[in-house]
């Protein structure tokens, strides 16, 4: 057997649940875990046939009418190493995140350029709390798919409006900030940014207020 992948076991996690067409297994990750999961769905269509070969899971061909579809159901194998996966450390997370790479480059464009992939942020942040209205308009309506995860549906719900409420926050505070340069050059910047970095020391206790006034 291959290593397993985390899209294989979030695969499997989802074959716990009920059987799936491969179809169906794609759109059910599209919405479920793109925003802290991405992977390209030609991955997701030939995960479940990997699981078949390494006996995780098993496949049946059906029909709708004239056009042939495969089910994909868990097998106990399958059940059992999601288990012992669950139970393993998690890698730490990583971020996978564009805009900030052009923001840490920004002092070779310019003030439009670096102001537009701010917004560009503010964006993303919406679409991940319009989703998240949607999944907990379900849970509130009573009309979710699986309405027995609602507890931890909820633990992943907040963690995804937290982290969009501070790329939100992070946006308004930046375009405030750059909007305020009439340059990207580093001139008459410097002083704002130690006060960036001592605010944020300071409140986390990692420096004494009178140290921080000497930097």
């Amino acid at each position: 057997m291959k290593e397993l992948t985390t899209t294989s076991y979030a695969i499997l996690g989802w074959l716990a649940h009920r059987d799936w067409t491969t179809y169906e297994l794609a759109e059910q990750i599209k919405r479920n875990l793109r925003f802290f999961w991405q992977r390209g769905e030609s991955v997701i269509y030939d995960e479940p046939k990997n699981l078949v070969a390494d006996g995780l899971a098993k496949a049946e061909k059906s029909y709708v009418g004239k056009r042939q579809r495969t089910i994909y159901s868990i097998t106990p194998e399958g059940r059992k190493a999601l288990q012992e996966w669950l139970g393993h450390p998690s890698a730490p997370p990583s971020l996978d995140f564009e805009a900030l790479v052009r923001v840490i480059f920004g002092d070779f464009g310019t003030r439009d350029q670096l102001l537009m992939t701010l917004e560009s942020v503010r964006e993303w942040a919406d679409e991940i709390q319009n989703a998240g209205t949607e999944v907990a308009l379900e849970y509130l309506e009573d009309r979710a798919p699986f309405p027995h995860r609602i507890h931890i549906s909820g633990l992943v719900f907040d963690f995804l409006w937290g982290y969009a409420d501070h790329l939100h926050d992070w946006v308004n505070r930046s375009i405030q900030e750059v909007e305020s340069w009439p340059d990207v050059i580093p001139e008459g910047k410097r002083d704002r940014a130690i006060e960036i970095f001592r605010k944020a020391l300071e409140e986390k206790g990692t420096i004494p207020a009178h140290r921080a006034d000497d930097t």
